[in-house]
């Protein structure tokens, strides 16, 4: 079952937004511990907040501003995955590190035409 073009690209969107949110919490978290990241986490985070909501606009001007997005979303997985293992924690860093794949992949898979 074929995912139509407008309800795809509010699930990008969505995505985006998502990932900016997480990278906004992670933020706060390091800023209410007293960590000076946290500041730059939350710029990162409010930069991605807004390209994501702009997504539609965006893409229609840069042909492959989602590699952009996903390389930018795949970097702060792994900065945040860093930050825990620096923290001490166990597994949460590596789940991090997972998280980083998928946009990875999506980074660099080719992008079909549709079909009309």
């Amino acid at each position: 079952m074929a995912i139509g073009p407008h309800r795809s690209e509010r699930l990008q969107r969505l995505a985006h937004v998502l990932a900016a949110v997480v990278i906004l919490l992670h933020g706060y978290g390091d800023v209410e511990k007293g960590h000076a990241m946290g500041w730059l986490y939350i710029v990162i985070g409010l930069a991605a907040l807004a390209l994501g909501l702009a997504h539609h606009r965006l893409k229609g001007r840069f042909a492959r501003i989602d590699a952009v997005f996903h390389l930018i979303e795949a970097i702060m997985a792994v900065l945040i995955g860093v930050s825990y293992l620096h923290e001490g924690k166990t597994y949460l860093p590596w789940a991090s590190f997972a998280a980083a794949l998928p946009y990875l992949w999506l980074m660099f898979r080719k992008h079909e035409p549709a079909h009309r």
